[in-house]
């Protein structure tokens, strides 16, 4: 008889443990999740603030690209320059706006549909982008030290980058 009642103090007591145990493994995972999902929260709002931040800045140097351009091409009005450099422009001015009007994951899944359905433009416009930017990239590099250089009006020498580089400091300046 005492046998039996300390049995079933035992029972009774290891399951009042597994049911506690039961309910703080419970209330763990509940606690565990909702920091997760706090965490999760926070560093998604930081990737939009970041991922909007990179937009609003392409969308700035696209403006700024597109009034060089617009410039540019005022200058070389009736020139077959001239108007190239006015569409190109316009586009560029296109693009900046659609970039502000527009959040990341839309101008994606846009790009993926014009992919999908103009395989060939796409593919064509990917790797245009990339000859003009590659071009953009080593006309705005520093001047290499390897250029031949030439004797400049005071009989000085300098190299060709440094003389380009005076010439758009001239031009800027003027």
């Amino acid at each position: 008889m005492a046998q039996d009642k300390i049995r079933e103090t035992v029972e009774d007591a290891a399951s009042t443990l597994k049911a506690a145990g039961a309910d703080a493994i419970e209330a763990t995972q509940k606690e565990a999740r909702a920091v997760l999902g706090s965490a999760r929260e926070k560093v998604m709002s930081e990737l939009r603030a970041q991922a909007d931040a990179g937009r609003d800045f392409i969308a700035d140097k696209a403006r700024d690209a597109a009034a060089r351009l617009c410039a540019q091409a005022a200058e070389e009005t009736g020139s077959l320059r001239g108007r190239m450099l006015g569409i190109i422009a316009g586009g560029a001015s296109d693009l900046a706006q659609d970039l502000r009007r527009h959040s990341l994951p839309a101008l994606l899944a846009e790009t993926e549909a014009f992919a999908r359905r103009n395989p060939g433009a796409f593919v064509g416009g990917a790797a245009l982008a990339g000859f003009a930017l590659a071009r953009f990239q080593r006309a705005t590099a520093a001047p290499r030290h390897a250029t031949p250089s030439m004797a400049d009006r005071d009989g000085a020498s300098r190299s060709l980058g440094d003389m380009v580089s005076q010439l758009h400091t001239d031009q800027d300046g003027a």
